[in-house]
């Protein structure tokens, strides 16, 4: 297969040549063993500022490899802040975050963490290719490697990058747009290309900062199945969204979230009418 999806990506660059139906080559695996009995992420006792008040307060959960666990919360109730520390943007004042049983500096240099930016956060209008973007997911594996394929241009990368850009945009239904501007795709069709750069790393843990927000229905089912693959082959996958529909619909656990952990745990379990008013006002149920 790895034959077929290579000869595809020659075509790709060549303009003079037709190319066939888009393959079904699937997610690129995750292949790097873990010692077993670690948590994927573990959080414990974390408190974030910024300027002011604790935007996060002794904040603490663990999430086991292979799961799907949607981060619930208000606005400002400190969820991209906890993104930013598990992304290593940004110190924690007090507390611990790991993931794998790494440090987030180790984990971030060893390739361990791939981020789904929001939308808001992206210049669309740099002049760079999908197929370009989705590249760049690569760029972390080249620099944990070495050597001076580093410092190559990007159409010169390995076959195997190639590869998995190829696999990583079949995946999320985009490679028939592998040349076109990515400030020049709808709003659903950004977010799929972002998730397939986020598959190229094949990192063992996702983040997913609102990849619901402004996409179609297609493009919202289409996402959920490529999550349920790519949690099929072990990553962790946490996502952020205010869909409270789809968050009990597909995440495996829930983790409401208000400056605080409110609650984590099935769907079911946590989905209470106290949890939701302590969630979204921060009061307590009065009897």
């Amino acid at each position: 297969m790895l034959q077929q999806v290579e000869r595809n990506v020659l075509e790709l660059r060549d303009k003079t040549k037709s190319r066939d139906e888009p393959m079904r080559t699937g997610i690129m695996p995750y292949l790097r063993a873990e010692a077993a009995g670690v948590a994927a992420v573990s959080v414990r006792g974390l408190t974030a500022a910024y300027d002011g008040p604790a935007v996060l307060q002794d904040v603490s959960f663990a999430l086991e490899p292979g799961e799907l666990v949607v981060i619930l919360g208000p606005n400002g109730a400190g969820k991209s802040t906890l993104f930013k520390v598990l992304t290593g943007l940004k110190h924690a004042v007090s507390g611990t975050a790991e993931v794998l049983g790494k440090s987030i500096r180790d984990a971030r240099a060893e390739g361990c963490i791939a981020y789904v930016p929001q939308e808001e956060h992206i210049d669309w209008q740099f002049p760079i290719s999908v197929w370009d973007v989705v590249l760049t997911g690569r760029y972390g594996l080249l620099r944990t490697e070495g050597g001076f394929r580093r410092f190559l241009p990007a159409n010169w990368a390995r076959r195997e990058d190639r590869c998995a850009v190829a696999q990583a945009l079949e995946a999320v239904a985009m490679l028939d747009f592998r040349d076109r501007p990515i400030g020049a795709l709808s709003g659903g069709q950004k977010k799929r290309v972002f998730l397939a750069r986020a598959l190229a790393q094949e990192a063992a843990v996702l983040l997913l900062d609102e990849p619901l927000a402004g996409v179609d229905r297609r493009s919202e089912d289409l996402i959920f199945a490529v999550l349920q693959e790519a949690k099929a082959t072990g990553r962790t996958l946490i996502m952020v969204t205010h869909d409270l529909q789809s968050a009990e619909e597909h995440g495996d656990r829930l983790l409401l979230l208000n400056h605080t952990v409110i609650a984590l745990g099935s769907p079911a379990e946590v989905l209470s009418h106290e949890n939701l008013l302590r969630m979204y006002h921060g009061d307590p149920i009065r009897k």
